[in-house]
């Protein structure tokens, strides 16, 4: 009778099923879909949702996050429209990673923009959250976790990914992000601090920006000890 061990996977979760056409490069890194809005780009820009669901969804966010909500409704509809109300991580993602438990699992790497968050990018950045509150002249209302909960998709969702977040340390799984998105990599700090925040540490040099590469080529070259 065989005692070997089950082969470790990690898993890759990305909203968009493009960055899996090369999977083959990682095979023990599995690829997991996560559903958003379909055809979203049009001649208005990106449309993703109405002003009617946008506003549904910042009265059920935090004071603080709710008046960083309405500040960007004032100065962009472009991203009320980034709203995807269909995005991001779901609870039925959780309850497959954390139960039973996660002894089989190498390494968790997700994507930024549509599934670790509920928006396509952000309205703007700088090097620090607080820079971006202080431009904004909200630093006296809305504290950094307030835009983390704004970008993540409510206290509910985040304490959720805490979960995960969790689970993970109990078992040594390393988490990373790994996106497309350019600010990623011009400004890491400003990704670490919202996560930080909300207790969803993940060390700097395990948020990345893919470059020129794909996601799947990135893995081979730059983090063979999960693919």
């Amino acid at each position: 009778m065989s005692t070997s061990k089950k082969r470790k996977l990690s898993l890759f979760f990305d909203n968009d099923q493009n960055n899996f056409i090369d999977k083959y490069h990682c095979k023990n890194v599995k690829p997991v879909l996560i559903e958003d809005t379909n055809n979203i780009y049009s001649d208005n820009y990106n449309i993703y949702t109405s002003l009617q669901v946008y506003n549904n969804y910042l009265s059920n966010l935090s004071y603080g996050a709710f008046l960083y909500g309405q500040y960007i409704r004032k100065k962009s509809k472009y991203n009320i429209d980034s709203y995807d109300p269909v995005s991001g991580v779901n609870s039925n993602h959780i309850k497959r990673l954390i139960i039973p438990n996660m002894v089989n699992i190498k390494a968790l790497i997700f994507d930024w923009d549509r599934t670790l968050t509920v928006f396509e990018g952000l309205y703007s950045i700088y090097p620090n959250v607080l820079d971006l509150l202080k431009v904004f002249e909200l630093q006296k209302d809305v504290r950094v976790k307030d835009v983390a909960e704004y970008y993540l998709g409510g206290s509910k969702r985040v304490k959720n990914l805490r979960k995960v977040w969790i689970e993970a340390k109990n078992h040594n799984v390393p988490i990373y992000i790994l996106s497309s998105n350019p600010s990623v990599g011009k400004f890491p700090t400003f990704f670490s601090q919202l996560l930080k925040s909300v207790d969803l540490n993940v060390p700097l040099k395990k948020i990345i920006f893919r470059g020129d590469l794909t996601k799947y080529e990135y893995i081979r070259e730059n983090m063979k000890t999960v693919c």
